[in-house]
């Protein structure tokens, strides 16, 4: 499990810019420019290659995205694919030192589910 934070900017209309009178006295802009922040969780599922899986949604506006690790070890990840009409999104990292496999690691097949910490708080479970 990793944590994964995103900076961002978006383009809004205004909604203010909808009445009249916002318009006439206070000079409204039409579109404005937000940063936006953001976090998540994710989960590593090739550590040789660095790929990552998560949810679209925690991506979805991304300029930057950090990844960290369960031990604090923060790397700097890149987009590779995301398909939002299942809300998954690939992410790659770089510089990952490989690490032994565990031997009661889950098998490729077998169930697993996770719980992780959306507003990345460190700690997160695991149930294999």
């Amino acid at each position: 499990m990793v944590n994964i934070a995103i900076r961002g900017q978006v383009r809004e209309r205004n909604p203010l810019f909808q009445n009249r009178f916002f318009r006439r006295f206070f000079h409204m802009l039409e579109v404005v420019e937000c940063e936006v922040q953001s976090a998540g969780s994710g989960v590593i599922v090739d550590s040789r290659q660095g790929y990552i899986l998560t949810n679209n949604q925690v991506v979805d506006d991304a300029d930057t995205i950090e990844v960290t690790t369960k031990g604090n070890r923060r790397f700097s990840a890149r987009l590779v694919r995301r398909d939002p009409a299942t809300d998954i999104a690939v992410l790659r990292i770089r510089g990952i030192p490989r690490w032994r496999r565990c031997r009661s690691a889950t098998a490729i097949g077998c169930r697993s589910a996770t719980s992780s910490s959306p507003l990345a708080i460190p700690s997160a479970s695991v149930r294999r």
